[in-house]
C-alpha cells in the first residue's frame, strides 16, 4: 500500500457487536466499506470512538446519504491526492518476523486502514 497501514477484513455477516468489538480491538482509524453495508456501521458508529473516516467504496455521484461521520466517497478521497509522493525505500536484509502475543488482528466486508506499529527484535 505504500502509506506503512495495515489492511485487515471483516466478515459482514458477524452480528454487529462482533464488528464493533473487531474494529475497537484493532482500534482502527479508517474503515472502508461497501455502500451494501453502510447501514450496518450507521447503526455500530456510535461504538467506534477509534475511528476518524469512513471511505465509501463508490464515486460521488452513487454515494448514498449517511450519518456517518466524515464519510467520503472513495473516488473522492483518491482525487484529494496529487499523486507526487516517495515511496519509502526497503533494503533485501532478512528481519526477525514481529513477536506479538496477541493474534493477527481482523474487519466488515469493509476494510481498515490503521498505522503500523513498531516491532521489536527481542
Amino acid at each position: 500500500m505504500g502509506i506503512g497501514a495495515i489492511c485487515h477484513t471483516v466478515n459482514p455477516r458477524l452480528f454487529p457487536e462482533q464488528i464493533a468489538w473487531i474494529i475497537n480491538h484493532a482500534e482502527d482509524r479508517v474503515v472502508m466499506v461497501d455502500t451494501t453495508f453502510v447501514p450496518v456501521l450507521e447503526k455500530i458508529a456510535d461504538k467506534l470512538p477509534s475511528v476518524d473516516r469512513f471511505i465509501v467504496l463508490t464515486d460521488k455521484a452513487h454515494m448514498p446519504e449517511t450519518t456517518l461521520k466524515n464519510a467520503v466517497a472513495y473516488e473522492d478521497w483518491i482525487a484529494q491526492s496529487d499523486g507526487n509522493f516517495e515511496w519509502q525505500d526497503f533494503d533485501e536484509t532478512p528481519r526477525p518476523r514481529c513477536a506479538t502475543r496477541r493474534a493477527p488482528r481482523a474487519i466488515p466486508r469493509a476494510s481498515c486502514i490503521r498505522t503500523v506499529p513498531t516491532c521489536s527484535t527481542r
